[in-house]
């Protein structure tokens, strides 16, 4: 697990929350997995291919940090002159309001996968309110005392900051808690796979 902060996130805020609402309004939408969601906007998955500056400028960051996240993850693991490639093909984006959520589920066909928070509304960790929940896939098929540190850590959530990106393995189980607050939760999430141009 990695996080990142974006320096321009900022200048870049409001052109994307304005973005997302449109294609809201343009009911550009995925309609997959739509039974484990609930009260919550998803656009097609095509956001970072939109002609927009502040969109490619968000897509250059997130490639970036990527990179450097699977960079540090392989650093025993690629050869020297490794030469690889990230190709960005899915991204989409959610507009959360009050009492929606998205339940357990993982990234198929991807490597490693990414949220990025535009606007975190009322998001709090501590009440468990809109943050995502990473669950831990070493779980013991058996419990008692003496596997209580596993048990004991069986997901964590991240306390979610406006201009935050975390980069995570996509085979990682995790969700959105049910969100409540008057301003609304928008993040914008993407898939990626990576090339290997070494041969």
């Amino acid at each position: 697990m990695y996080h990142f902060e974006w320096e321009s996130a900022a200048d870049h805020q409001q052109n994307l929350i304005d973005v997302c609402y449109d294609l809201e309004e343009k009911k550009s939408s995925s309609g997959v997995a739509s039974n484990i969601k609930q009260g919550l906007y998803e656009s097609n998955f095509d956001f970072f291919t939109l002609e927009n500056d502040s969109i490619q400028a968000l897509l250059e960051f997130c490639r970036h940090s990527v990179f450097q996240s699977a960079h540090d993850a392989n650093r025993s693991q690629w050869p020297a002159n490794a030469r690889v490639g990230i190709n960005v093909h899915e991204s989409w984006c959610h507009i959360t309001r009050t009492g929606g959520y998205h339940d357990m589920h993982v990234h198929p066909n991807s490597s490693w996968s990414g949220i990025y928070y535009i606007r975190t509304g009322e998001c709090d960790v501590h009440t468990k309110n809109g943050s995502n929940r990473f669950y831990n896939p070493m779980l013991p098929g058996y419990s008692d005392i003496s596997t209580r540190w596993c048990s004991m850590n069986s997901s964590f959530d991240m306390q979610p900051r406006d201009g935050q990106l975390i980069v995570f393995p996509s085979w990682i189980m995790h969700s959105a808690t049910p969100y409540s607050g008057t301003t609304d939760r928008i993040v914008v999430a993407f898939n990626c796979q990576f090339i290997d141009g070494t041969a």
